[in-house]
């Protein structure tokens, strides 16, 4: 049980850890649109000056702003393609977390369903021991006025002169051996 509850802790973690990693990948997209907005507004705010220039500086500041602006636009891509790669792999690692953590219910029901089983067997055990061990008593109750009431007619025979078949019998009923 100990172990389960040291993965699923582990497993906790590793989910934290990515959770984590997701948002870090989503505020550097976030930054990457912020700089794609402010580079075509800035673009957008430098047109009218540029215009007053003749058209060879407006057309290479164009162009030097496009190229900005597809840089960003490329990173921008990218950082998308990054995070929906990582999106992803979370995905991935969360559902095998998911089926681990599953297994290891499964592992702790059938642990808890033999420990009820055996306990319940162990229960059964104790109740029969209890039962043959006061079956035992009653027997040598039984076995002791037995032997009491041969020992006595034994007596009896011999007092009245009948004859005896020996001691054997006797010494067999309680377990003597005699020479």
């Amino acid at each position: 049980m100990e172990a389960q509850q040291k993965q699923c802790q582990a497993l906790a973690e590793q989910e934290r850890q990515q959770e984590q990693e997701l948002r870090d990948i989503r505020e550097r997209l976030q930054g990457c649109q912020e700089l794609n907005e402010r580079g075509c507004n800035q673009l957008e705010s430098r047109r009218p000056a540029a215009s007053l220039q003749d058209g060879t500086s407006l057309g290479v500041e164009l162009e030097r702003q496009r190229n900005f602006a597809a840089e960003f636009q490329q990173e921008h891509d990218a950082l998308r393609e990054e995070l929906a790669s990582t999106e992803e792999e979370a995905k991935h690692k969360f559902w095998n977390q998911q089926e681990g953590i599953d297994m290891l219910q499964q592992d702790r029901d059938e642990a808890l369903r033999n420990y009820n089983h055996w306990q319940t067997e162990v229960q059964q055990l104790i109740r029969a021991t209890g039962e043959l061990t006061a079956e035992k008593a009653r027997l040598l109750v039984q076995k002791d006025g037995l032997v009491t009431i041969v020992e006595d007619l034994h007596q009896t025979c011999g007092i009245a002169g009948l004859a005896l078949g020996g001691q054997e019998p006797m010494d067999s009923i309680m377990g003597f051996n005699r020479p």
